[in-house]
């Protein structure tokens, strides 16, 4: 098997590469990135293409590159705010239109895309929902309107390639430690940034800040596990416990406390924690995931210290 990996540079990426060392079934590593790492890869399975998948020849440029290849796996995505709006957008949406574009254009059978949970379309009661919940995104902020603007590529490619099997992964915030600092960092942001002037995306007294985190290494062995009997649709991957950290954000002051309806938060608080609004956003708002299916299917589970202790509840 010959896998692409676009993105093979990120977290994501590079704990694929280490996931898939170890399968003989593997018997190459296409590694797709802005920017190749120095070095020889320890074992020589790793071809590197630099290509930025946001330029307007990328299309083209990754076809000649997926030739041959029998799965891609695209999880290229920038980050705010290291990466402006414009560029952010250009990777993570028209990028990943360029990859689809190319997988059709090299005749690629299998396809897996990353989402996330803020794909899923927003509910006040916060249900636990399996992969049939609306892609309409949890908010009209990113990342969650870029995860629905993906998946609305995802079920228009699927529709016109039906040869194609297109597998996708939602999933919560992915940590590379399983410790409470790590969590509060991606979804609070840095405590160092206008700890004053407080970022205040919450529905008021009802708002509750809740997050389902994977390991970095377990997100590596579901896409192992999706690639290698290349399991169609999409696949809920994140810890079954519930981590509720919304006590923590009114303590640090990230949550209105008061019955403000969030359009008007949003007019009046231009959040200082732009590396945060995006997850704090989709943790006050998306519904919690199920994780059955990749459990049936996969056999995949979450590993128990994902989730930091002290906060956690089954749902």
């Amino acid at each position: 098997m010959r896998v692409a990996i676009v993105g093979a540079t990120g977290i994501i990426g590079s704990a694929l590469r280490r996931r898939l060392r170890d399968e003989p079934q593997v018997t190459s590593i296409l590694g797709i990135s802005r920017s190749i790492p120095t070095g020889n890869d320890p074992d020589g399975r790793v071809e590197w293409r630099r290509v930025d998948i946001g330029m307007s020849d990328a299309r083209s440029v990754l076809a000649e590159a997926f030739t041959g290849v029998d799965v891609v796996i695209n999880v290229a995505a920038l980050a705010r705010p290291a990466h402006g709006e414009a560029e952010v957008h250009r990777t993570n949406v028209r990028g990943t239109a360029h990859v689809l574009g190319a997988v059709a254009d090299a005749g690629v059978p299998h396809v897996v895309a990353a989402s996330s949970v803020g794909a899923y379309s927003s509910d006040p009661e916060r249900p636990c929902v399996d992969e049939n919940w609306p892609t309409d995104g949890s908010s009209a902020a990113p990342p969650a309107s870029e995860n629905a603007a993906v998946e609305s590529m995802l079920d228009t490619f699927t529709a016109r390639f039906p040869s194609v099997v297109v597998s996708r992964v939602r999933s919560g915030p992915v940590l590379a430690h399983a410790n409470a600092a790590e969590l509060e960092y991606l979804v609070f942001g840095p405590r160092t940034l206008a700890p004053t002037s407080p970022a205040r995306v919450g529905r008021g007294s009802r708002a509750r800040v809740l997050v389902q985190p994977v390991l970095v290494d377990d997100m590596a062995d579901a896409y192992w596990r999706i690639i290698s009997i290349r399991a169609p649709g999409a696949f809920n991957i994140a810890t079954r416990d519930v981590v509720d950290l919304t006590d923590r954000a009114h303590a640090l002051g990230v949550v209105s406390a008061v019955g403000i309806p969030d359009i008007l938060v949003r007019l009046i608080a231009r959040p200082p924690r732009a590396a945060s609004v995006g997850w704090l956003d989709i943790a006050t708002h998306s519904p919690i995931m199920s994780v059955d299916r990749a459990r049936t299917v996969l056999g995949w589970t979450a590993t128990p210290a994902t989730v930091t202790p002290e906060f956690a509840h089954e749902r």
